[in-house]
């Protein structure tokens, strides 16, 4: 289960730069259950890559099958928080940056500016984003 949405701010910092403050609601999502969704696409693809054998080219859709499943899976552990919102500019060129409702991200994260192609990087105060779950 993740933590209640933690609507916090946030900073967005880039080297040689000003930070500039921004907004981000952000939910926890506890080790145990990254764990577990990992560990099951992972059982699920290579599950699935002896049935994909018989399917020619063969090999091709094996590999596919097991090197997605740990691609699938690094992604699911990697992601400690959901984004709910978000919102916040550039600290060189002002744009609006991006970042997709629902996206799993890890802080620091970097967010990439397709207005001036700098990637600014999203920090957000430790208070902000503690969850009764992750200190006890």
């Amino acid at each position: 289960m993740s933590a209640d949405p933690v609507s916090s701010n946030a900073w967005l910092r880039l080297r040689g730069h000003e930070a500039l403050p921004a907004t981000a609601e952000l939910s926890w999502r506890p080790a145990r259950g990254r764990f577990t969704r990992a560990v099951l696409i992972l059982i699920g693809c290579w599950a699935l890559a002896p049935a994909l054998f018989f399917i020619p080219p063969h090999l091709p859709w094996v590999v596919l099958a097991v090197g997605g499943g740990i691609y699938l899976a690094i992604r699911q552990w990697r992601g400690e928080y959901v984004v709910g919102r978000f919102s916040g500019e550039c600290p060189r060129c002002r744009a609006a940056l991006a970042v997709t409702s629902g996206t799993r991200i890890r802080l620091p994260h970097l967010i990439n500016c397709f207005h001036c192609h700098h990637e600014p990087t999203l920090e957000v105060t430790a208070e902000a984003t503690s969850s009764p779950a992750r200190t006890g």
